[in-house]
């Protein structure tokens, strides 16, 4: 029985990684938002990236409270102006931030 208990635990393991894994969008900025008259955060599109779970107009938010906000926003923006693809990441839950898709990883 003892083995069959390490089974389940393992099996539990993995099904609750998998509820926490991340999706990954790749493209080019097309549009930023840096401020929002009611919300914290700043907001950014990719190209022809559709975010799923669904986020209002393919928006990805950033809350200007999380750590390395402004460094992030800067990231953006230079990929913007320069013409850099970057790659986005979120959590396949989709967390909202500002009721937007909340990026958790933006890199150049």
């Amino acid at each position: 029985m003892h083995g069959m208990t390490k089974v389940m635990v393992a099996l539990a393991l993995c099904s609750a990684m998998g509820a926490a894994s991340s999706a990954e969008y790749n493209g080019l900025v097309s549009d930023i938002q840096p401020n929002h008259s009611t919300a914290n955060c700043f907001f950014f599109r990719l190209e022809g990236v559709t975010i799923t779970p669904a986020s209002p107009g393919n928006w990805f938010a950033v809350s200007y409270t999380s750590n390395g906000a402004k460094e992030t926003f800067a990231s953006v923006l230079a990929a913007k102006l320069s013409g850099v693809p970057v790659k986005v990441t979120t959590l396949s839950t989709t967390p909202t931030v500002c009721n937007y898709a909340e990026a958790t990883y933006v890199a150049l």
